[in-house]
């Protein structure tokens, strides 16, 4: 109980850290940003325009051109204004009707990273953008050096996050390919998508594919995650066997999210792209739901409940405010790596401990079954010396009455002779036969005389075949 109890103060002080980290986002402390959606300005006539403020950096799903307003004091050094992600694909930064960078021009190859020259007066800036995506502009502004530094800590971080993923995948391969367990190779899967997700909101991605390629790749793992999730949860846990209508669910929402991804790619209307996810949300919930209510069946339902909870809450908070333009509250990207951590950790001994249950199960069938079937050889050989005991005393009765007919012998001597077959002394065949010893001698001198034999042996020779 005491243990018990101590898991659960645990898990609710995870949980209320993961709470405390989903805070409505402020706006940048070097700048006063604004901001409006049109794409017919140009940078003469949006400087009359009537801006609105941008209290978060989040707006929704309108995807197309922005124009935003940058408001801030004049610097006497470069400034480089960052815009991690990769939902802008073009980006122009105007100065006094004079258009100073633009998205070619980026210095980081994760994200836009534009460098600013110094002004000594005004220093307000127009930025157009386009958004493929969600519109998010999370701008930050830095120093040269401090931008730097920032990016050397952003290398550090998401490279021992990457490093330790890589690790998991190791191991699980090892355990898939030395003890055939396919649950292992389907939460192989389940990690790879669900961090090449990952790469793709921190900009990572962006240092292996081409920008054409990395539209399609995302995409696609918007609903691999959930799919590989729910292939590595029913082999876990057996949900299709448990219930077997969960398997509806599967059929019916991922090609449905699919369908509306495709609307999205024809149509590049994100809305579609926003309820593809919002789909593949309510797949993720409903196989928490699942694990939930098969918690009293499945030992490891509790595995999967705990390792799923916080990285399904991050997604969950992070996704939805992202796409749908939400200012209540919002999780960092960093929260859904710290919660993705946490599930390989605890699925990764959930596996494990699976395998050692389903080891020790095989085990003591395997030992069952050597029982078993030592029991059925020596049945089997009891049986097998039953039938040839019962052969050879069908051939003795068979001998002693061609004995009897061929050398007229009673039905007494008959019965003697069985009895002297079966290696009996006198005083055990008079007991056999209710007679006296004295009658048994009497018979068996008979037998000599009518068999012509001597002693017993002879006898038995004459009816025990060899």
């Amino acid at each position: 109980m005491k243990a018990q109890r101590r898991h659960v103060c645990l898990y609710l002080l995870i949980i209320s850290l993961f709470c405390i980290s989903c805070t409505k986002q402020t706006k940048n402390s070097f700048a006063e940003l604004a901001f409006i959606q049109d794409e017919n300005f140009d940078e003469n006539t949006i400087q009359k325009q009537e801006f609105k403020v941008l209290t978060t950096s989040r707006l929704g799903y309108k995807n197309g051109w922005y124009w935003f307003k940058i408001s801030k004091k004049p610097d006497s050094i470069p400034l480089i204004f960052s815009l991690e992600g990769n939902t802008i694909d073009k980006i122009e930064v105007y100065h006094e009707n004079v258009k100073i960078s633009d998205h070619s021009h980026t210095i980081d190859p994760t994200n836009l990273a534009l460098k600013i020259p110094p002004t000594s007066h005004n220093a307000t800036y127009y930025v157009k953008s386009h958004f493929t995506k969600h519109v998010d502009f999370p701008l930050k502004i830095y120093s040269e050096d401090s931008y730097f530094r920032n990016k050397n800590q952003y290398y550090f971080v998401n490279g021992s996050y990457y490093g330790f993923v890589i690790m998991v995948l190791i191991v699980n391969l090892f355990f898939y390919f030395s003890l055939g367990e396919k649950t292992f190779l389907a939460y192989c899967f389940f990690v790879v998508f669900t961090n090449i997700g990952l790469t793709d909101y921190d900009g990572l991605i962006n240092l292996w594919f081409e920008k054409d390629v990395i539209r399609y790749i995302g995409i696609s793992m918007h609903f691999l995650v959930p799919l590989s999730s729910g292939v590595f949860a029913s082999l876990l846990l057996d949900y299709h066997k448990l219930i077997p209508r969960s398997k509806i669910i599967s059929i019916i929402t991922i090609p449905l999210a699919i369908c509306f991804y495709i609307a999205f790619v024809i149509t590049e209307e994100f809305l579609y792209f926003a309820i593809g996810d919002t789909i593949g949300l309510l797949y993720f919930s409903y196989y928490m739901f699942l694990g939930v209510s098969c918690i009293r069946k499945q030992v490891f339902a509790k595995f999967s409940v705990v390792g799923y909870s916080l990285v399904f809450l991050s997604a969950i908070t992070f996704v939805i405010p992202l796409n749908w333009g939400i200012q209540a509250f919002s999780t960092p990207l960093y929260m859904i790596k710290i919660g993705a951590l946490f599930e390989m950790l605890i699925l990764s001994y959930a596996i494990t401990y699976r395998v050692k249950k389903i080891q020790e199960e095989n085990e003591s069938i395997h030992h069952e079954i050597k029982q078993y079937i030592t029991k059925i050889y020596v049945l089997e050989n009891e049986l097998k010396e039953e039938n040839n005991t019962s052969k050879n005393n069908s051939l003795i009765e068979q001998k002693i009455e061609e004995l009897a007919i061929s050398h007229n012998l009673t039905l007494r001597e008959k019965d003697v002779l069985l009895q002297i077959s079966k290696g009996l002394n006198n005083q055990q065949m008079a007991n056999e036969l209710f007679v006296s010893v004295n009658t048994i001698k009497y018979h068996t001198r008979n037998l000599y005389e009518k068999l012509d034999v001597k002693k017993r042996a002879e006898i038995t020779s004459k009816i025990i075949p060899n």
